[in-house]
């Protein structure tokens, strides 16, 4: 009892050394100058001639447009201590880089956010491998799809790091990377948990087609401050795929075309980047 009464002031105690490290500064304000220096401080006064920042050290600076060469006002973004910030309206370009034991997921979206929600389109490149067992047969199914999805996140904190939900929810009309002729024999073996095995020694081409799907993810993630205008995030998510479409395997003459309608589902951690203007 005695250690775990240690263990918990330790952490409250680092709890609150990251608080007073990390505090908001309230109407925070960053102003790049023509000159490339940075000034980081409390927005106190916005007008059309000139703006007013109070600097961390006390001093009170006026700047004119032509000092100013790129501004991030208060509306715009979150400031803490040490300059860094989270944005808090505008474009954004997000890539990203999904991966679980069996999968993985390469994404690029184009999002507009406004206060706690983010909006965005996008699009990638994925790949799961599927084990099936057909007839004494193991097979490893390996389809590539590219998805194009609307995407929804909502900000749970305005914190220094900055948890978020999310939602995608996406289309799967063709796969653009299949190796894959489709064949017109109708000679059917077996038939289980839609699955179709097609026997037709003459087909010499091999692959996966996908030929249409859907994609869905939910999501809870943490997005990190910077200095910078890249910011860095990680998701964990419930990865969801349904496709359909054809196998052919190259290593089982006796399995030509195993037709599929399959669900994937799995666990993905994320990593990705933000970059704002």
């Amino acid at each position: 009892m005695k250690h775990k009464l240690i263990s918990l002031s330790v952490l409250l105690l680092l709890s609150v050394f990251s608080f007073a490290q990390h505090k908001r500064i309230h109407d925070g304000a960053i102003i790049y100058l023509i000159d490339g220096s940075k000034l980081v401080g409390e927005l106190v006064e916005n007008n059309k001639s000139d703006l007013k920042l109070k600097l961390i050290s006390g001093d009170v600076v006026t700047l004119l447009p032509k000092h100013r060469r790129k501004t991030y006002l208060p509306e715009e973004i979150v400031l803490f201590n040490g300059s860094k910030f989270h944005y808090q309206k505008g474009f954004f370009f997000e890539m990203s880089y999904g991966t679980n034991w069996v999968g993985n997921a390469l994404d690029f979206s184009t999002n507009w956010k406004f206060k706690d929600v983010e909006l965005g389109l996008g699009t990638g490149i994925h790949n799961n491998s599927i084990p099936i067992k057909i007839q004494d047969i193991d097979l490893i199914i390996d389809p590539t799809t590219s998805p194009q999805y609307l995407q929804a996140k909502y900000n749970l904190t305005d914190s220094y790091m900055r948890f978020y939900l999310k939602g995608v929810v996406g289309l799967i009309l063709s796969n653009p990377f299949s190796n894959q002729s489709s064949t017109s024999s109708s000679s059917i073996i077996t038939s289980n948990n839609n699955t179709t095995v097609v026997n037709n020694n003459s087909l010499n081409n091999f692959g996966t087609r996908v030929d249409n799907g859907v994609l869905l993810e939910g999501a809870i993630g943490v997005t990190f401050p910077s200095k910078k205008k890249v910011k860095h995030y990680l998701e964990l998510s419930q990865y969801s795929q349904r496709i359909s479409g054809v196998h052919n395997d190259a290593f089982n003459s006796n399995v030509s075309d195993v037709n599929f309608n399959i669900w994937i589902n799995r666990i993905q951690l994320t990593y990705g980047i933000t970059i704002g203007r």
